[in-house]
C-alpha cells in the first residue's frame, strides 16, 4: 500500500495505516536530523518509515505487541530496530531515556464502537490494533 509516498508492506490482519492517522509532518518538523525516534504501537511501521524517509539521519526504533505487526514492520524498517512487546517493555536498557520524538498510533476505538467501524477495519484488522477499551483511552 502507499503511505506518504512510500510503498509499505502490510501482512494480513495488520493495521492498515490511513492517511488521516499519521503524525509524520509534525514529528519530522520537530526532529533534528540525528534524533532518536520511537514509533510505539507501530503496526507495519509506516509512520516511522515515513519519518525516516523525510529525515534519513534519524535513529529509528519501533515496537508493537502484535507478532504479525512486528513481522510487517521488520519488512518496512530495519528489522533489528523493531521490538515485540507491550509499549516500552521490550526496549533494551540502552534505549531508555534516549527518546527525542515519540510517535504512537494507539488503539483508540471504544469497545462498544468497534462494530461501527468500516468492514475493512472490522473484518480484516486485529482487535488489539483497534480496541481502546471502554472509552478508547486504555493505552
Amino acid at each position: 500500500m502507499e503511505f506518504c509516498g512510500l510503498r509499505i508492506l502490510v501482512d494480513a490482519g495488520v493495521f492498515v495505516p490511513r492517511q488521516h492517522t499519521f503524525p509524520v509532518q509534525r514529528a519530522a518538523a520537530w526532529a533534528a536530523p540525528d534524533s532518536m525516534v520511537l514509533d510505539l504501537c507501530c503496526g507495519a511501521g509506516a509512520i516511522g518509515a515515513a519519518i525516516a524517509a523525510r529525515l534519513p539521519g534519524i535513529d529509528l526504533y519501533a515496537a508493537d505487541i502484535d507478532p504479525a505487526a512486528v513481522a510487517s514492520a521488520r519488512r518496512n524498517i530495519r528489522p533489528d530496530r523493531v521490538f515485540e512487546g507491550d509499549l516500552f517493555d521490550p526496549l533494551t536498557a540502552s534505549l531508555k531515556g534516549r527518546v527525542d520524538i515519540l510517535v504512537a498510533n494507539t488503539p483508540c476505538v471504544p469497545t462498544d464502537a468497534l462494530a461501527l467501524r468500516p468492514p475493512e477495519a472490522r473484518l480484516h484488522e486485529t482487535l488489539v490494533a483497534l480496541n481502546g477499551g471502554a472509552d478508547g483511552l486504555d493505552v
